[in-house]
């Protein structure tokens, strides 16, 4: 009886960490598109920035025009990249980029 009662305890515990480390809001979609363990590809602050042009991403030099398809406004509190590896190269191209929905809509709502 022990062992089993030990046994739950630590899986509830195992289990309630597991739902901690998740980002809170966090955008159901980020699995379905960018993989079911993805992790965060930005990981210094400032490196996904909203621009007079659009979304700046300074690690991978590349600016996104808030209409482009891979711009997601989303249930997220930071901006959450997701890339793809160019074949034959060591760099990586922008898959998603998932953005918070109010900083999306109020400054780039559609004409």
């Amino acid at each position: 009886m022990f062992k089993i009662a030990l046994t739950t305890v630590i899986a509830l515990t195992a289990a309630n960490a597991a739902m901690a480390a998740q980002p809170p809001h966090q955008d159901q979609r980020i699995a379905e598109f960018c993989g079911a363990d993805h992790q965060n590809e930005i990981t210094e602050p400032g490196d996904a920035m909203l621009g007079a042009t659009g979304y700046v991403i300074k690690s991978l030099n590349v600016t996104l025009d808030p209409r482009d398809p891979r711009v997601i406004p989303g249930f997220v509190e930071t901006a959450y990249l997701c890339t793809d590896v160019i074949a034959g190269w060591n760099d990586k191209a922008v898959k998603y980029l998932f953005v918070p929905s109010a900083e999306w809509g109020e400054n780039f709502a559609a004409p």
